[in-house]
């Protein structure tokens, strides 16, 4: 799987899939359409996520570490809800995530199951 997708980066995806992880603004502004402009990304990704090699990965291991910490320490419960409070700008950005999030999965249900 990974050498899979090693070379589908290699074949000239590359600038594709760091376009599709870095654009967030276009995702943003236009799920639609950065959904169907990054379709076979985002299928390559969701292959991966379910892989065995995956999970048993580096990247795999690390993301579950993240996780643990994060709901160990109240992360998002405190950390992200204060920032929140401190910076308007940064509660819009939230808002306009969460909003850009749940359209995505009403389009995509089959991504719902990587929700943390």
């Amino acid at each position: 799987m990974c050498r899979r997708i090693c070379n589908w980066l290699l074949e000239g995806n590359l600038e594709s899939f760091v376009r599709a992880g870095t654009n967030l603004t276009e995702a943003i502004r236009d799920v639609e359409a950065w959904a169907a402009n990054n379709a076979e990304v985002l299928e390559a990704y969701k292959e991966y996520r379910l892989s065995d090699e995956y999970k048993t990965s580096p990247a795999g291991r690390l993301r579950a570490l993240i996780l643990d910490f994060q709901l160990r320490s109240g992360y998002n419960e405190i950390f992200i809800e204060n920032m929140k409070a401190l910076s308007p700008s940064y509660r819009e950005y939230c808002e306009q995530l969460i909003r850009a999030n749940e359209q995505f999965l009403k389009m995509n249900p089959s991504y719902r199951q990587f929700e943390d």
